[in-house]
Order: C-alpha cells, then structure tokens, then sequence
C-alpha cells in the first residue's frame, strides 16, 4: 500500500481533500520516513507512530471513513482505554 501512495503522489494523483483516513495515515507515515531518511526526524519517534497505527488504528472502522466527515472521538476511542468510553 505504501508504494501505492508512492507512485500516487509522483504523478500527483494523491488528492488530500476527500481521501479515508487510511489513506492520510500511510501519507503521513510515508513523509516521516523521508524526514527520518533525511536525519530531521528521529528514527525511534517514527517507529513508534507506525507501531501505534498498526496496532491501534489500522484495523478499525475509524481508518475506513472518508477524512473530511471523521469525528475526533472516532478517531480517540481506539487508543482511549475502555474503562473512559
């Protein structure tokens, strides 16, 4: 999926305003990985966002909703322990 956003956004064809959230999350991974390749972002920092997006958001249904209609708390309850919700 990551090389897809690759090529996407080499021919400009990655539109940011109605995209899932899925698909901005593998953006964002993807920029942090150039900034971590060009020494401005720490590596361990990076590892630990993916880490949190793969265990925690990847597979929920919050990540399969379009961006721009996406609720804040949609996004929170997956990482928010259950004893708050």
């Amino acid at each position: 999926m990551l090389d897809d956003w690759k090529v996407k956004v080499a021919v400009q064809d990655a539109i940011t305003s109605n995209i899932k959230v899925a698909d901005y999350a593998e953006k964002y991974l993807y920029r942090k990985s150039l900034s971590v390749e060009a020494g401005k972002y720490k590596q361990s920092s990076f590892d630990r966002i993916e880490r949190t997006y793969n265990s925690h958001l990847r597979d929920t249904d919050a990540v399969k909703r379009l961006f721009p209609t996406c609720q804040p708390m949609i996004l929170l309850q997956p990482l928010m322990p259950k004893k708050i919700l």
